[in-house]
């Protein structure tokens, strides 16, 4: 027998991994005041557990909002300009437009009816404010909900504290079973009874459990690194633990509000107790931003101190002890920190002293990763993808090379060989910004200029600006042509011609596209080969030389097929297409 049909709702919440303890009345408010306002921001203590009662309350409401319910998470985001981007990606677009990114996103959005969760706002409040008024104020039915640990500050904002988790006041006299009935209570004994089965609260330990729950301010976070270590240590001992005294814990802010420093010392203790290998990977490990696989965890953190060899056993080590989260997808697995422990990581790192050093090494990790998509092989798609994927370490490797001189010819064939990528995922303001920022590290008449430029150029064009992309394409050219460097000229007459077509000069690209097969056919290089020939044949089939078109694309689709590579056959077999 059939069952009942499941209507699709779109958005992209993620499944939950354990269970939601607790929150009925924080859950019941939130619904509330989304009814009554749209634009409502939960604030609170990190770790007070705003991202999980959003998601939760945002899965419940979903069928108020047939657009869907789209998360959008900023904590992994160090560039306000980013935000915007950020929902980009949330919403499964790209933003390849050539006009201004918030205008391009209002304009989708101004007809649909949905929910967006901005999650983790409070470094970057001032764009996130932006964001949510604009969209508000052109999208009537569109309705925002955010976590931060400081409110927006608009005057269109609604704004809700996150309490911990409730407790049981000093004076109370209650039975195990009414202290198990507490929110706090029930969330460590539900998380302990996950890594040891037998644990309850008993008429034995309901005490010391209800010490070790105010200890912690009820905070779900630290609720959940204790919980973990019940599965080797007994109420004591944590409750001891919390309260000793170390290095660690002493280098804490004493000026942050108490719930803070509690979970600060939560974390501190749980990579006290870890062995040095351990301590040394999860410092590392803070320099990915939005994830990574194992193979990444390698060739960044190994090194000094931790073997090749002990860096996946770790990271299962970390997995286990909480500090790592891990997502499998099929048989692959990718790591995560929560950003609360990103950022203690990152303290740890300065403090030995190895910022730089891993950071380059992440650097070079990313420069690897546009090598092989540049490579115009069989690697193409597959580079495309896991590029995609990479986003956050990308952009954050990139930052760091705008800070480092020393690896700005890092950032430089980083440029050249992502820029196909960028013209078919962009985001193409953020892309251009990024290149103006590099060519301004490069010396005036070098290679490393030239191949700037050629990006640039391209971008340019792809955002109507042709003035602009003529000119650094010309002049890209000319020091390529000074050096007597075939790859930069090839990339350089590759703007010039992309250019040419969107402004409609067929006879002029023509013209550059031969001189681009030409040189080509010198170098043997096929690839040089192939995109001339896409060139040569889009040309003609726009000037109505179908017969030619067909040669060229024909021939550029079968040097792709030799290669591996899909960019350039996608293109021929599409002209092809046309053509005939």
């Amino acid at each position: 027998m059939a069952g009942p049909s499941v209507r699709f709702r779109p958005g992209n919440l993620p499944a939950e991994l354990t269970s939601f303890v607790g929150r009925r009345r924080e859950l019941s408010e939130v619904r509330r005041l989304l009814g009554q306002t749209r634009l409502l921001t939960l604030t609170g203590a990190g770790g007070a557990g705003k991202t999980r009662l959003a998601l939760r309350a945002a899965a419940e409401l979903a069928r108020s909002f047939p657009d869907g319910v789209w998360l959008v998470p900023l904590a992994s985001i160090d560039d306000p300009q980013l935000v915007v981007q950020a929902v980009f990606s949330a919403l499964g677009l790209q933003d390849v437009s050539s006009g201004l990114s918030l205008s391009t996103l209002t304009t989708h959005l101004s007809s649909k009816r949905l929910l967006l969760v901005l999650d983790n706002c409070e470094h970057l409040l001032d764009s996130c404010a932006v964001l949510a008024v604009t969209l508000l104020k052109s999208c009537s039915e569109l309705h925002v909900l955010a976590t931060s640990r400081q409110a927006l500050g608009t005057s269109a904002e609604t704004r809700m504290r996150i309490p911990p988790l409730a407790l049981p006041s000093e004076s109370a006299s209650l039975s195990p079973d009414q202290i198990a009935a507490y929110e706090a209570v029930a969330l460590l004994s539900e998380r302990a009874a996950a890594v040891a089965p037998d644990f309850r609260v008993d008429p034995t330990n309901a005490d010391t459990v209800l010490r070790l729950c105010r200890h912690l301010d009820g905070m779900p976070l630290a609720l959940e690194l204790a919980a973990v270590r019940l599965e080797g240590l007994t109420l004591q001992q944590v409750l001891k633990g919390l309260g000793d005294e170390s290095p660690v814990l002493a280098g804490g802010d004493r000026g942050a509000e108490p719930r803070q420093r509690t979970l600060e010392a939560t974390i501190g203790w749980s990579y006290g107790l870890l062995d040095e290998q351990e301590r040394l990977l999860w410092a590392r490990i803070s320099v990915f931003t939005g994830g990574f696989d194992d193979e990444a965890a390698v060739d960044v953190c190994s090194g000094t101190g931790l073997p090749a060899e002990a860096v996946v056993p770790i990271l299962g080590s970390l997995v286990e002890k909480s500090i790592l989260q891990r997502e499998l997808t099929g048989q692959a697995a990718r790591y995560s920190l929560l950003e609360t422990m990103r950022q203690f990581g990152r303290d740890r790192l300065r403090e030995i002293g190895e910022d730089v050093e891993v950071q380059t090494r992440h650097l070079d990790w990313i420069t690897d990763l546009s090598r092989a998509l540049g490579a115009f092989d069989q690697r193409q798609a597959e580079m495309f993808l896991r590029m995609h994927v990479e986003h956050n370490n990308l952009w954050s490797a990139l930052g760091f090379c705008l800070q480092q001189p020393a690896t700005v010819p890092h950032g430089v064939e980083i440029c050249a060989h992502l820029r196909h990528y960028w013209h078919t995922q962009g985001p193409s303001n953020d892309v251009r910004r990024f290149v103006a920022s590099l060519i301004e590290r490069t010396d005036p008449n070098s290679i490393a200029r030239a191949l700037c430029l050629a990006t640039a150029a391209m971008v340019a064009g792809a955002q109507a600006e042709s003035r602009a992309s003529v000119e650094m394409g010309q002049e890209s050219l000319r020091i390529a042509h000074e050096f007597s460097n075939d790859d930069a000229i090839a990339r350089a007459l590759g703007s010039l011609i992309f250019v040419a077509w969107a402004d409609r000069r067929f006879e002029e690209g023509a013209q550059l596209a031969a001189r681009m097969l030409a040189l080509g056919r010198a170098l043997g290089t096929r690839w040089i080969e192939a995109w001339a020939l896409v060139c040569m044949g889009t040309f003609h089939l726009h000037t109505g030389d179908f017969p030619r078109a067909i040669q060229c694309l024909e021939g550029a689709a079968s040097i792709s097929r030799e290669l591996g590579e899909a960019w350039f056959r996608g293109q021929a077999l599409a002209g092809v297409a046309q053509a005939r």
